[in-house]
């Protein structure tokens, strides 16, 4: 609807649903007391979510038309972060970082050269190579990375567990169907391209 180019159809409609579905499979919400949990907490939960799912349309219809890099694009966002988290945020206990290296060079290099610098880049060229709708199906895989994270480590993975795992993939798969259809056919291009011996 926001973007002409891009319509979800029933693939992608059925994918974005049976993915969500898996998520609610492996969170399971109705299995915590609802009654203790901060009403404020929730609310901030659901606006970073619909935020996030809004930020894919956002990036691809105002953004990309822009033709600004993507390296700046995260310049001028962090810049505009850190401006944000200095004047909002209590950085009382900062100092202790410098007394722990794991912990500083995990904050450093992890959270922020790769969990921010190198996978806003990849944000930001999945939208435009992909389009709004499919690269926001990435949506889905931190459940999944968490999962395996907690298996890895000892965690007790149940059955509803292993099927909502099942369901994110299928949601993801048919997301991209039509993606996964086009393969065989560029993997040929590409390599008749290269017998005719051209851009190479």
């Amino acid at each position: 609807i926001l973007i002409d180019e891009e319509t979800a159809g029933r693939e992608k409609t059925a994918g974005i649903l049976v993915g969500f579905c898996g998520v609610l499979l492996i969170a399971r919400p109705w299995g915590a007391d609802i009654s203790q949990a901060s009403l404020v907490g929730i609310i901030y939960t659901l606006i970073g979510s619909f935020s996030i799912g809004a930020s894919f349309v956002y990036v691809k219809k105002f953004l990309l038309p822009l033709n600004i890099p993507a390296s700046a694009l995260i310049t001028y966002q962090l810049g505009i972060g850190v401006i944000v988290l200095l004047l909002f945020t209590d950085l009382s206990g900062l100092e202790n970082l410098k007394h722990d290296f794991y912990a500083a060079a995990g904050l450093i290099l992890g959270l922020g050269l790769l969990g921010t610098g190198i996978a806003y880049i990849l944000y930001y060229r999945m939208i435009q190579q992909r389009g709004a709708v499919k690269a926001a199906s990435v949506a889905y895989v931190p459940p999944l990375v968490a999962l395996l994270i907690g298996f890895v480590v000892g965690e007790q993975i149940s059955l509803w567990d292993c099927a909502g795992a099942a369901m994110i993939l299928g949601g993801v798969l048919l997301i991209n169907r039509d993606s996964f259809k086009k393969l065989p056919e560029q993997a040929a291009a590409a390599g008749n391209t290269d017998r005719n011996g051209q851009h190479k």
